[in-house]
């Protein structure tokens, strides 16, 4: 894992577009996994579903976050690094940033 100057020099090398790329490439993820819900467009949910079935839970069941998997599915998504990819996915992203995981934009699934 990184520590806290590791991963803010990474990311602040990422332009503001790829920032925003980034994070929804991250929610895209979370909601393909089944970790969040509401906050990706239907279409897109249902194209990535088709597109990267392995990642891909079930309707009312989700799979457990993988740090690697994210990152692969973000680089292939966004195109982007894998080291900008990585600094994102980290799992430490939230504590890192002062958040939790209750404070975020998405509403988990219980």
């Amino acid at each position: 894992m990184m520590n806290s100057a590791e991963f803010n020099a990474i990311l602040n090398s990422a332009t503001p577009a790829q920032q925003l790329s980034l994070e929804s490439a991250h929610w895209r993820y979370m909601t393909l996994i089944g970790h969040v819900r509401g906050l990706v467009d239907p279409e897109i949910a249902s194209g990535d579903r088709e597109a990267f079935p392995r990642y891909s839970a079930g309707a009312g069941h989700s799979l457990a976050f993988s740090e690697a998997d994210c990152c692969r599915f973000m680089i292939a998504v966004t195109g982007i690094s894998a080291k900008l990819c990585a600094a994102w996915a980290d799992p430490d992203f939230y504590s890192l940033q002062g958040e939790t995981y209750n404070s975020s934009l998405a509403d988990p699934v219980l």
